[in-house]
């Protein structure tokens, strides 16, 4: 992964990754947090505690730049450190090794030993004990004890893969093993995202014709094709003047080239399906290139969803099923994906509605905008006011509001004279309609604003976080279902299932 994306926000590329490495923190930690010690010299460490909502987070660890200033742990490195010089931010865990950036990159291990020095101007994300490195506008590896193992003169490299990195020389690619030996000469063409092996091939082009080869530099699935695909469940798509079919890993073409491509993307089959077109008319095939969904609507989805695909024939809408019948008929304006709860919204002369998996029309064309449904309920509007419904048409919040949003995590916002509140599951209006504005709720905590000041409150309004922050910048998921708060510009505060926060122990 080239790390040339954009750093200098938490809510970009340092964001996630900073949340992804403290959020790995916390599911260990909370029974360590009175044996955390001072370490490092002027990096002060920080603890966990439990407390309840109310809790006075005054005693937020933060340096004089009021930012937490270190976060470590035994088993899993979470190092986040500030000093006087350097600041360090986290970055994808991996193998269990975390690139670090200072003023420039490098990597520290599990132990929060700093492995590669920050000296280095790019670093990828540590892969089979391999870590790509750049240092001004070279490219070499370094192995788990940080030292350079292969020389840093290439113009790129790429993670490794089945015990080979991709190295450009002149503008072109070759693979190298971990004794930094050329095993494939650098002559083939890699697409920017992909030249990593895996399953023991890799796409690779030559003289502007693609294909696969092994690990040895074979020729698997030969480079003859103008475009080819990632593989997907053991076929890839493969065009050639124009027409597209799929191929196997063996390179044999098992659905011949007979497919084009105007209005919709190659085919890449989910399930044992996959929605190809052919002169204009958009269908489904299976594995053995057999039409489930005839070739013959004008446009299609992009797959089934709850067992059916949307369709479209001369300007009206409906749906198929698997063996290609008309569940739905095509009688609509407008029909959406069945992605969410096992129906789909349709539009017919200018209202809206519902209809589910057999065609039947569960809520009436009635409204006048209606959102997916999520966990049974949907935001409506009638009459110039919005609201909720059930899936059985039975209003849940009345239609009395300026403006409702999609029911997210069990609680529907609301907002009236400019003000918002928020509904429960049944009903129950349990966050007031005060608040200047709110944001969605993710694990049970909405960011809000109250006097023109940032805060956090939970599922009952109950208060977690003080509104006296100027700015909110949201949550960000970590890989282990944890969440970070990040108020203002330097503010880091940490929520774990609402109750957890940071502090210092003195």
């Amino acid at each position: 992964m080239k790390m040339n994306h954009e750093r200098s926000k938490l809510g970009g590329g340092i964001g996630l990754c900073i949340v992804v490495a403290l959020m790995a923190f916390v599911a260990s930690c909370n029974n360590k947090a009175k044996n955390s010690e001072k370490e490092n010299g002027n990096i002060d460490s920080v603890a966990v505690a439990k407390s309840s909502p109310a809790a006075d987070t005054s005693g937020l660890a933060k340096n004089d730049k009021g930012k937490i200033i270190k976060i470590k742990r035994s088993t899993d490195l979470i190092y986040v450190g500030w000093s006087e010089d350097m600041t360090y931010e986290v970055y994808d865990p991996s193998e269990g090794y975390y690139v670090i950036c200072g003023k420039k990159y490098g990597v520290a291990d599990s132990a929060g030993c700093v492995i590669v020095p920050t000296i280095y101007d790019d670093v990828n994300s540590m892969r089979e004990g391999m870590l790509a490195l750049r240092l001004g506008e070279k490219w070499g590896y370094a192995d788990k004890s940080g030292e350079v193992v292969i020389p840093i003169e290439y113009d790129g490299a790429k993670d490794f893969g089945n015990g080979l990195g991709a190295v450009m020389r002149g503008g072109k690619w070759g693979f190298v093993n971990k004794k930094g030996e050329e095993v494939i000469e650098p002559i083939y063409d890699l697409e920017k995202e992909g030249g990593v092996y895996k399953d023991g091939i890799v796409k690779a082009g030559l003289q502007g014709k693609y294909g696969y080869i092994d690990t040895l530099g074979r020729e698997v699935v030969p480079l003859k094709y103008d475009f080819i695909s990632d593989f997907s469940e053991g076929l890839a798509a493969a065009m050639l003047d124009g027409k597209y079919g799929f191929v196997d890993r063996s390179g044999k073409e098992v659905i011949a080239l007979q497919f084009t491509r105007k209005k919709k993307a190659y085919g890449a089959f989910e399930n044992g399906y996959a929605v190809v077109e052919r002169d204009g008319k958009c269908g489904v095939i299976n594995r053995a290139g057999q039409e489930v969904v005839p070739l013959k609507y004008d446009n299609i989805g992009d797959g089934f969803h709850s067992g059916i695909i949307t369709l479209e024939l001369n300007g009206r809408h409906g749906g198929a099923d698997t063996c290609g019948i008309e569940v739905v008929p095509l009688k609509y304006d407008w029909i959406a994906p069945f992605e969410y709860d096992s129906v789909a919204q349709v539009k017919l002369n200018g209202v809206y509605g519902c209809v589910d998996t057999h065609g039947a029309e569960v809520v009436p064309l009635k409204y006048e905008k209606i959102l997916r449904f999520n966990d049974g309920i949907a935001s409506a509007m009638l009459h110039g006011k919005y609201g909720y419904i059930t899936k059985n048409d039975s209003v849940l919040v009345p239609f009395e509001y300026d403006w409702v949003g999609g029911f997210e995590n069990g609680m529907g916002i609301v907002m009236k004279d400019d003000k918002y509140g928020a509904f429960d599951r049944s009903g129950r209006l349990v966050v007031p309609i005060k608040y200047d504005y709110m944001c969605n709720y993710m694990r049970g905590v909405s960011g809000a604003k109250l006097g023109g000041k940032w805060g956090c409150i939970d599922r009952e309004g109950n208060v977690l976080i003080p509104f006296e922050y100027d700015e909110y910048e949201g949550f960000r998921l970590s890989s282990d279902d944890k969440w970070l708060v990040y108020m203002g510009s330097h503010d880091l505060i940490y929520l774990e299932c609402i109750q957890d926060y940071y502090w210092n122990e003195e």
